[in-house]
């Protein structure tokens, strides 16, 4: 079985991309790679946020009023905001993780936010 590949303290110096968007599962072998994309000056858009189409979709079909295929539309669609969110937050000195952790733990204690 051929080892997955991840971002990391060896890969990341070799990279020649200004933004990195990848598909789920986490491509940081850690959470300091976070860092080392943006001492590069490397955007990385956090999996679990760029990839968070599936698991929205899910929630609608969960909701329990029937699923409504514009609402799942409409919930995916702000996807772009969050990532905006956590742009903006990162451009203030932080990286695009700790952004979107801190993001999270604030949409996790208050929901209606």
């Amino acid at each position: 079985m051929r080892a997955r590949r991840r971002l990391n303290d060896e890969t990341v110096p070799r990279l020649q991309a200004p933004v990195i968007a990848g598909a789920a599962n986490n491509q940081l072998a850690d959470d300091a790679v976070a860092d080392l994309l943006a001492q590069r000056g490397i955007l990385w858009a956090p999996d679990f946020v760029a990839n968070a189409g599936g698991i929205i979709n899910i929630s609608v079909e969960l909701e329990g009023t029937g699923y409504d295929p514009k609402v799942a539309r409409g919930r995916v669609q702000e996807i772009g905001d969050t990532l905006r969110a956590i742009f903006d937050a990162a451009a203030g000195g932080m990286t695009p993780l700790t952004a979107a952790m801190e993001l999270a733990r604030r949409r996790l204690a208050d929901p209606a936010s």
